[in-house]
């Protein structure tokens, strides 16, 4: 190839496509999609012959590098893609670290995608992203007045303030049909929303291979679990690789000095014993309790730590203690004390907590309950009390477990939580 040939390339000049504003962006047009019933698959999964999920929207809540093909070689990916209801733009990420100009960048990568794939006659919806209001000078080009948009409000919790200035300038100046919102939204948030559960997911998402140590649950869902959002120094709207720190007193004792021992102890009396791998990150987890369920919980049993690809600790399934390894020596062991149990702040902190924690035991009306994932599902019953058993699929089902006429999804971010594990 010539010079002059590769310099006159489409895909090197991104020069085909109308854009707006002094940035030229491209612009994701209007398109009318039919929205009562939304269903997400994300781009990792997607098949060359779709027979199950055609009725699904393509997301794109996952780490950049799994969907660079589609802005470096989109051609090829049109025919895969176009099986499906809509594809939501790709959120090339807005870290908030990130130079400004490579969050320019990202936007016009953003609204390249939607508009070439648009003129390939796929049915497009823009997903927005924003960072710190310095951004609004260009994040919000290349969308038409009153489309349908997708935001995400996974991992959003500590910089709330932040999303909803951003999510406020949004409303103001694109006067949105309808929100597509990956997560639970915001009370404060204005406009049509249509809520999706990030929580309901199947074999399809990779994240819950890792939560769960295994390739298929919970089963009858069809939603990709991928934590996105932004944090200040941290991550931006989309997820930063090993960038995890403890937001929570507990969570600290899952990292420490490499060949540490750590022992937690609970005002309750729950112990957790934490071990310290050579990367100064937990390798495993014994917990002293069968957490009110002795018919699943063995006393003492044991978690391996996974760590995920963000950095964030998940504890695989249980196992019981051997007896040769019931007793270890004291020495250099590091003792801790943190009190009780935090409440859950909402909702996506309880399914945060199951589905990498795996124990939660709350009291309610003076009797304990617990909520347990294992392999074949979410177990839910009083504490010693087989009898008001019930096994759900999905953290939300586990949600509508009902005590004394009150589902627990009415009481959970207000009542004492007695054991959480995360």
């Amino acid at each position: 190839m010539t010079s002059e040939a590769f310099r006159n390339q489409a895909l090197f000049l991104r020069n085909q496509l109308k854009g707006e504003g002094v940035f030229e962006i491209p612009t994701v047009k209007k398109q009318h999609v039919n929205v009562e019933t939304v269903t997400l698959i994300g781009y990792d999964h997607v098949k060359a012959e779709e027979t199950e999920f055609t009725h699904a929207i393509v997301h794109f809540f996952l780490d950049d590098y799994k969907f660079e093909v589609l802005w470096n070689n989109p051609e090829p990916r049109v025919k895969k893609l176009a099986q499906y209801r809509a594809v939501l733009t790709p959120q090339y990420s807005l870290y908030t670290e990130m130079l400004m100009a490579l969050q320019l960048y990202n936007t016009f990568r953003n609204r390249w995608v939607g508009a070439y794939l648009q003129s390939q006659g796929i049915t497009v919806i823009p997903t927005v992203c924003w960072g710190t209001p310095q951004s609004f000078w260009f994040c919000f080009d290349g969308l038409e007045t009153g489309s349908i948009v997708a935001v995400s409000t996974l991992g959003v919790r500590t910089e709330k303030e932040l999303f909803m200035h951003g999510y406020q300038e949004m409303i103001k100046r694109v006067k949105p049909e309808t929100v597509i919102c990956y997560g639970d939204p915001f009370k404060e948030m204005e406009g049509n929303i249509i809520a999706v559960d990030y929580a309901k997911t199947n074999g399809l998402s990779k994240w819950v291979d890792y939560i769960c140590g295994e390739k298929k649950i919970p089963r009858n869902s069809n939603l990709i679990v991928k934590q996105c959002g932004y944090v200040l120094n941290e991550k931006g709207m989309g997820r930063a690789s090993g960038q995890w720190k403890p937001k929570k007193e507990d969570d600290k004792r899952f990292l420490g000095k490499p060949g540490e021992t750590k022992i937690t102890t609970k005002d309750n009396g729950d112990t957790f014993i934490t071990y310290i791998g050579k990367d100064g990150r937990a390798t495993s987890e014994r917990h002293n309790s069968t957490h009110g369920n002795p018919k699943k919980h063995f006393d003492p049993h044991e978690h391996d730590v996974i760590w995920q690809e963000n950095g964030a600790p998940t504890l695989g399934p249980g196992r019981p203690v051997s007896e040769k390894n019931k007793f270890f020596s004291l020495k250099g062991v590091i003792k801790m004390n943190n009190g009780k149990f935090a409440k859950f702040e909402d909702l996506d902190d309880f399914r945060d907590s199951l589905l990498r924690g795996r124990e939660i035991v709350f009291e309610y009306k003076g009797k304990e309950y617990g909520i347990f994932l294992f392999d074949d599902g979410i177990y839910v019953a009083q504490s010693y009390h087989d009898e008001t058993e019930k096994v759900y699929q999905t953290p939300d089902e586990a949600l509508e477990y009902t005590i004394d006429g009150t589902k627990i999804r009415d009481i959970i971010t207000t009542v004492e939580i007695v054991h959480r594990s995360i």
